[in-house]
This record gives structure tokens, sequence and C-alpha cells, in this order.
């Protein structure tokens, strides 16, 4: 299924206790207006999982709902594996070469 691209806005709830995140999510339609996703209800059912999904997304909204995550400082439980992670490493380990040779620090 083709889907429109999708804009996620999350935000941090700043008078709740908990400070809640708050998640927008919209979709551009072809005529360039805005189609807004509502409230999510939960509703007691018999059957769990047997229904409709809440709703579907392509992968790069799952992206930008990702990167809008890591925006606002939400990481993965498990973040061994981040190519961001390892990038960023691989960057200051860079660094540090350059530091050491630069300034004719004694090698072994």
């Amino acid at each position: 299924m083709n889907y429109p691209k999708s804009k996620f806005i999350i935000t941090r709830e700043s008078f709740s206790f908990d400070r809640a995140y708050e998640v927008r999510v919209g979709r551009q339609l072809s005529d360039g207006k805005w189609a807004i996703m509502q409230p999510v209800e939960f509703k007691v059912i018999e059957e769990p999982f047997g229904t409709r999904p809440a709703f579907a997304m392509s992968r790069d909204d799952c992206q930008e709902l990702m990167d809008e995550l890591w925006r606002v400082g939400i990481r993965p439980s498990e973040g061994t594996g981040s190519a961001g992670s390892l990038a960023a490493t691989e960057r200051h380990l860079a660094d540090l070469r350059a530091l050491v040779f630069k300034t004719g620090a004694p090698t072994k």
C-alpha cells in the first residue's frame, strides 16, 4: 500500500506530573492540505489483537518517527549496535589520533 508521507512532532508536556511526551501526526495530502491524526482511544474487547491495526506506516515514516524520538532524547534500551554511537566513537578516535601525532607524543 502506498501511504502519503507523514510528519511527526513530539514535545515534552511541561505541566503534567509525569512530564509525558505528546505525539502529533499529520499527513500532507496531494492538494497540499494536512490530515491530522485524532487522539487514540482504547476500547475493551474480547479478542485481543484480532482487530485492524491502530494505524500503518511506511518504512520512511518509521524512520522519521525514530529520528523524532531521538531528537527529543529517547534512545534504544539496548544501543550497543547503534550506528550513530559507532560513528561518534570513530570520530573521537580520529580526533585522538590527530592530537597524538600532531603533538609529537612518544609512541612505543
